[in-house]
C-alpha cells in the first residue's frame, strides 16, 4: 500500500514542479513581477435541464430494456422495473405481463424506440418530463411461449405514438405513467 501511495503522489509533485516552472522570471531588462494568468474552468457550467433531458431519456432506455426482459423471459423477477419505473407505469407493466403469464405467451424481439422529450418543468417538488415516442413493434412479437408461434394479433399497424410521464421521486428519475394510443400511427 505504501509503494502505490508513493507512485500516486509522483503525479501530483510532477505538475506543481511543472507549474512552477512557467511563472515569469525576472530577466534582464524584463518585467519583476509575475503577471496573473487567467483561470480557465475545468469544465463548463452544465445545463439543468440538458441535464434532466439526458438523465431521463437513460431511465426511459433502461426501463423498455427492463420491459422486453420481463416479457420476453415470462417473468418479473431480476428484470429490474422497480428502479426505473414507478407509480401507473409500473402497474401497467406488471399487469401487461400477468396477461402474457396467464396466455401462455411472451415476446420476442426488441421494439425500435425514438423518443424525445416533448416538455420539462424543473424547480419543483417534484421535476416532470414528458416524452413522445414512435414505438415500432415490427420486429416485436406476442409469440406462444411453448411452441414459438407467433399469436395471431387484431392489429397490423405495428408503430404507435406514446406518451410517457418521468418525474423525480426523491431525487431519482422514474417512468411513473404512459399511454400508447392505438389509434394514432407514426
Amino acid at each position: 500500500m505504501r509503494g502505490r501511495r508513493r507512485w500516486l503522489a509522483v503525479p501530483g509533485v510532477a505538475i506543481v514542479v511543472l507549474l512552477a516552472s512557467c511563472e515569469s522570471h525576472p530577466t534582464e531588462g524584463g518585467p519583476t513581477s509575475s503577471s496573473p494568468s487567467p483561470i480557465v474552468s475545468a469544465s463548463p457550467s452544465i445545463d439543468p435541464q440538458a441535464a434532466a433531458k439526458a438523465t431521463v431519456l437513460t431511465v426511459y432506455q433502461k426501463m423498455w430494456d427492463a420491459q422486453v426482459k420481463a416479457y420476453s423471459s415470462g417473468t418479473l423477477k431480476n428484470a429490474g422495473l422497480e428502479s426505473v419505473a414507478a407509480d401507473q407505469a409500473l402497474a401497467k407493466i406488471k399487469v401487461t405481463a400477468l396477461y402474457y403469464q396467464d396466455h401462455g405467451t411472451i415476446m420476442k424481439g426488441k421494439p425500435k424506440l425514438s423518443p424525445k422529450v416533448a416538455s420539462i418543468s424543473t424547480g419543483t417538488d417534484s421535476d416532470t418530463v414528458t416524452i413522445t415516442d414512435c414505438i415500432d413493434s415490427t420486429n416485436y412479437m406476442q409469440v406462444y411461449k411453448k411452441t414459438g408461434k407467433p399469436v395471431g394479433t387484431v392489429d397490423s399497424n405495428r408503430r404507435h405514438v406514446a406518451t410517457y410521464t418521468a418525474r423525480t421521486i426523491a431525487t431519482k428519475w422514474l417512468i411513473t405513467d404512459f399511454d400508447i394510443d392505438r389509434d394514432r400511427t407514426c
